[in-house]
């Protein structure tokens, strides 16, 4: 997806998220971390559009547990380019309440 198309910043981070949908249910990582989504790496590949719920602890001063409801917005099936095969999720509902203010806060102040 190219850079223009994006509405939020992204940060390049790994971390350990717990992923739930039809046939995923295990402990991932993801690549890449936005208010709006995440890339989660995994061979377990969902249907675009498919629901799915995920858990993570994301800060760095203040660490948070945040737990969101997400669809598949875009699938790499197979590695390409040097790059791990995946699902792009967007988020439709996160918690906390203050759960996007928070991930937007942390994404605005994030130095590589």
């Amino acid at each position: 997806m190219s850079e223009e198309r994006r509405r939020y910043r992204r940060i390049k981070i790994k971390l350990a998220v717990d992923c739930t949908g039809e046939k995923i249910l295990q402990s991932v990582e993801i690549s890449n971390l936005s208010q709006g989504g995440m890339f989660i790496i995994t061979d377990k590949i969902e249907e675009i559009g498919a629901p799915l719920e995920v858990i993570f602890e994301v800060g760095r001063e203040e660490v948070r547990r945040i737990q969101a409801s997400a669809v598949v917005a875009w699938v790499r099936k197979t590695p390409a380019a040097g790059l791990p095969s995946g699902m792009g999720v967007m988020f439709t509902k996160v918690f906390p309440v203050d759960g996007v203010k928070f991930l937007k806060e942390l994404i605005d102040h994030w130095e590589d």
